[in-house]
């Protein structure tokens, strides 16, 4: 694609990543694809997953089942896609926006969105939701684990962005105080 269309302008939404986890799961479960409970499936990914991310690096024609249905962590780990698509295109090549700041104001993330592309801005003419399933709220101690599994690597994100995400336990994980604690000594 880099190769292809090198002027291409890409658009990316990141979602809070204990969100995005636990949504995936739920789509996972309600199609059939899970049979886990979410902590048990949450356990299990490290041994789902084993040697999937190596091989479809290896083989590009590779699709990877359990990486695209139980990659419920490895996928809300941005850095670990990010740098890479930003070294093939070039950072200015991208608008990067959180999916929460598009579900609290999603006139002035499309109109934002809109001028990146060089287009002009407009009002929507609809937001309504679409693909929204109700389901129980994620177990508080369940999203606690999440958090902290998810903490550095979000502190580490906005530092890599240069901005503020609107996600919970951005910048409180005790190894990011650590690390700001000393270097401001």
């Amino acid at each position: 694609m880099a190769r292809d269309l090198p002027e291409v302008r890409l658009i990316v939404l990141l979602r809070d990543p204990t969100e995005r986890a636990y949504s995936h799961y739920k789509e996972r479960l309600r199609h059939g694809g899970e049979w886990l409970s979410f902590e048990e499936a949450l356990d299990a990914e490290p041994d789902r997953l084993s040697g999937e991310a190596e091989r479809i690096a290896r083989d590009p024609g590779y699709r990877s089942v359990a990486h695209e249905g139980h990659s419920y962590l490895a996928q809300g780990r941005y850095l670990d896609m990010l740098p890479r698509w930003f070294d093939l295109f070039g950072r200015d090549r991208f608008y990067v926006t959180a999916s929460e700041d598009f579900y609290a104001d999603p006139n002035r993330v499309v109109n934002e969105v809109w001028t990146f592309l060089g287009l002009q801005p407009a009002m929507l003419r609809s937001v309504e939701r679409y693909n929204y399933h109700q389901a129980p709220d994620l177990a508080p101690a369940i999203r606690r684990r999440l958090a902290a599994e998810f903490a550095e690597h979000n502190d580490e994100l906005e530092q890599f962005l240069g901005r503020k995400l609107p996600w919970p336990a951005v910048g409180t994980s005790p190894e990011f105080r650590a690390r700001q604690d000393g270097s401001q000594r």
